[in-house]
This record gives structure tokens, sequence and C-alpha cells, in this order.
């Protein structure tokens, strides 16, 4: 078999071309997969009512170094954003903006922790929902308090009808002793 030494160097570039785009590439992704280099936002968006928004877009951007990403909400409302972010990155300004809010946090991490993940939850229309929730609970203990102290006035005034008939039940001061 006869090959030519063009298309053998041709086939040799090629394969040394795809190497080298393999290693650069491979490089960049591993740093963003190892613990120190990474800082993921995380959270949910939900709308008034407490419900999950899906397809809701998510927009992450660190202000020093003017990077920023795009997610879009699940079926659930819930995002994560990923940032290649270095120790340097300690104290940077990012913004978090979804469903018309936007969130200023600061990255916080500690840089001598080289293996635990570096994460903030953010979360979006969650406020107001609970404040809802909070309101279903103090509602429905002041229901049950004031339904407590009805029933305790009117027991009270019915067993003290019913004392009232029977000697000595009234306390020590009205016991007598009989012999």
């Amino acid at each position: 078999m006869i090959v030519e030494m063009g298309s053998l160097r041709k086939g040799a570039s090629a394969l040394l071309a795809l190497v080298v785009i393999i290693f650069v590439w491979g490089s960049i992704l591993f740093a963003t997969h190892e613990a120190d280099h990474r800082y993921t936002i995380f959270g949910s968006v939900r709308d008034g009512s407490g419900r999950p928004v899906q397809d809701a877009r998510v927009i992450v951007t660190d202000t020093r170094l003017g990077d920023g990403l795009t997610a879009f909400t699940g079926k659930d409302g819930s995002y994560e954003v990923t940032l290649h972010l270095h120790n340097e990155s300690l104290g940077d300004e990012i913004v978090v903006s979804a469903h018309e809010e936007e969130k200023r946090i600061k990255a916080s991490f500690d840089p001598q922790d080289k293996f635990t993940e570096r994460r903030t939850r953010v979360d979006f229309g969650v406020e107001q929902a609970e404040k809802k929730k909070e309101w279903i609970y103090y509602g429905t203990g002041i229901i049950l308090l004031a339904g407590m102290l009805i029933y305790m006035g009117i027991y009270k005034r019915r067993s003290g009808k019913e004392k009232k008939g029977v000697p000595g039940l009234r306390g020590k001061k009205g016991m007598k002793r009989i012999k």
C-alpha cells in the first residue's frame, strides 16, 4: 500500500491540532471542576403566590471581572450557575437578577479551604411567599388561642354553676368537716 507523504502530514497535523484543542479545553474545564476555582450560585424563582416559575431567565455577573452567565429555571423553579473564581475573587460583588428583581451579594469563602464547595443560595420571590405562609401560621394560632379562651370561659361558667349547689366544694374556706 502506497501512502503519499502529503496526506500523511495532513493527517498528523490534524491529529496534533485535535490533541492541542483537547489539552487546552481540558485544562480550562478541569480548572472549573476543582472546588477552589468555582463558585456556585443557586436558588429558586417563585411568583407572588409562592409557585415555582419555569423558564425564568437568571443572570449572574461578577462585577469586578465583568463576566456574566445566564441560566433558565427548571420545572421546579430552581437554577444553578457556576462562576470561575479564584482566591483573589474573595469579596467580589456578584449581581444576580431574575424575574424583574436584582440582588447583590459578596463572594464569601475560605481561601485556605481547597476542598469544600463554594456556594451561595439566592432565591427570588420566596420572601413574599414566606410572609404569606407566616400569616397563615399566625392566623391559625390566634384562632386556636381564641377558641381555647372561649372554651375555658364557657367551661368555667358551667362548672361554677354546678359547684354552687354542693356545700364544701368552693375551696378551703368553704369546706366543713363531717363527723
